[in-house]
């Protein structure tokens, strides 16, 4: 079993959004300060369970640009926490075949958008894996978003364009899919 904790300060100058005013821009953000931690745990529990899980929490302030309206802002469409898990089963088969079943979650915290202190709501997403291997040939099956819940995947809240008051701009994220993928070792 693997567990890593690390401590993370960034620097990033002239980093740019999406500029939501002028279709097809963007706009500067000046310099961001990033801060945070992220928790790893990795590894297999038995001989069959293995097990992926992943937090972590991120400070990103906009900490110098030429509006001063935007100084001390979060970045926008940026979560506060991320949290991700996979778990997986094998089950040995015969003729040294094998076969995996796998789920997991997906879960961003507080994204935070244009506006200060108003965030994109949070949201969960569960998977599921199965996969086949047997000698050099692989088969795997992923289902995403299993409970096929609408949510945002990314967006921003800002005011006052292009109409008056607060307009919101979004991308929904996948409704339920499977994917298929076919492996072979030469």
């Amino acid at each position: 079993m693997y567990t890593g904790l690390s401590a993370f300060r960034t620097v990033k100058r002239n980093g740019v959004i999406t500029d939501l005013e002028h279709e097809g821009f963007v706009k500067e953000l000046g310099q961001v300060i990033s801060k945070g931690i992220e928790l790893d745990v990795i590894g297999h529990v038995t001989d069959a369970l293995s097990l992926v899980a992943n937090y972590t929490f991120v400070d990103a302030v906009i900490t110098k640009n030429s509006d001063e309206s935007l100084i001390g802002k979060q970045t926008p469409q940026t979560p506060q926490q991320i949290v991700n898990t996979w778990v997986q089963y094998g089950f040995p088969l015969k003729n040294k075949a094998v076969l995996k079943l796998s789920v997991g979650q997906s879960t961003w915290i507080k994204r935070s958008t244009s506006e200060k202190d108003l965030f994109i709501p949070d949201f969960t997403k569960f998977d599921a894996g199965l996969n086949y291997t047997h000698n050099r040939l692989s088969v795997q099956l992923i289902a995403d978003n299993l409970t096929n819940r609408r949510y945002m995947a990314s967006g921003d809240i800002i005011s006052s364009y292009p109409y008056e008051g607060r307009n919101y701009y979004y991308i929904d994220g996948d409704p339920f899919n499977i994917r298929a993928i076919v492996g072979f070792k030469f």
